[in-house]
């Protein structure tokens, strides 16, 4: 049997474990049906294990066009201020898949329209990419802002 301290370390271990991928197979969702399932997954009972949204960067409008009126923030909560702070901004994971500046570019305009609640409130504030050489992810790292983490 597991004592509650048990319990609570495996829970403290595998907090924000488990990204969700919908957008890519073997699901292979469609943007608005990804979103629906995130916005549904991070009010679920087992929130405290979901990650990340992962999308790619040249989706990220689409991403905004769909996911604003499921986001915290005025959108999501028809309006009631007093439910906006309840649930956290949804954090994303962009995957460059656009040359880097502009994938950057794309973040950054991504970040500053999301960081107030009339647009839903998330924050893309880690990058996934494919690297060919060791030289190629030192040359990367050093174009990639510092609030930015690389996985």
């Amino acid at each position: 049997m597991l004592s509650w301290g048990m319990v609570a370390s495996i829970r403290a271990l595998c907090e924000g474990l488990v990204d969700y991928a919908g957008l890519f197979p073997p699901a292979g969702l469609d943007m608005p049906s990804a979103c629906e399932n995130y916005a549904r997954y991070v009010r679920g009972d087992d929130a405290w294990m979901l990650g990340r949204f992962i999308c790619p960067a040249s989706r990220l409008e689409e991403f905004t066009a769909h996911a604003s009126v499921l986001l915290p923030g005025t959108h999501a909560t028809s309006g009631y201020r007093e439910h906006a702070g309840q649930v956290a901004p949804w954090a994303l994971s962009v995957v460059i898949d656009t040359p880097m500046d502009a994938g950057l570019d794309t973040i950054e305009r991504f970040n500053a329209h999301h960081s107030g609640e009339d647009h839903g409130l998330a924050i893309a504030d880690a990058i996934e990419m494919r690297a060919g050489s060791a030289a190629q992810v030192d040359q990367t790292l050093g174009e990639i802002p510092e609030e930015l983490g690389v996985l």
